[in-house]
């Protein structure tokens, strides 16, 4: 048996900030939102900038502070983004039918790759 691999504090700061975004209690005084994005559906760290990438299911990214504030808004076009991954030079976006899009983080170019067998299948989560 392979011993488990500790857990990364990035990993644990990521899945609290996240469960920021998706946590509502039962008063709204007692909610701490860190910023309002509809239809938040991915977020990763950009250690390059110290700032967070937030994709929504509606085709939009956000980059926010490490305290929540909205630096930017971009929209790519009608996509809907299951997740992201932020590198040093491009952003990695999952699509919701099988696909992945790579965005230049400079210019906003986009790319569009299908990924071949997934196409088809319907999103079980």
């Amino acid at each position: 048996m392979k011993p488990i691999k500790p857990i990364k504090p990035i990993s644990i700061l990521l899945f609290l900030l996240l469960g920021a975004f998706a946590y509502s209690g039962t008063k709204e005084s007692d909610n701490h939102k860190i910023s309002i994005i509809e239809e938040a559906s991915g977020i990763s760290y950009c250690t390059d900038t110290n700032t967070y990438i937030v994709a929504n299911d509606e085709g939009s990214f956000y980059e926010i502070s490490p305290k929540g504030k909205i630096i930017s808004r971009h929209k790519l076009g009608d996509f809907d983004l299951e997740g992201v991954v932020c590198q040093k030079d491009t952003l990695i976006f999952a699509v919701e039918k099988g696909a992945l899009l790579i965005v230049d983080r400079e210019t906003l170019e986009s790319k569009y790759l299908k990924i071949k067998g997934l196409s088809s299948r319907k999103n079980q989560g």
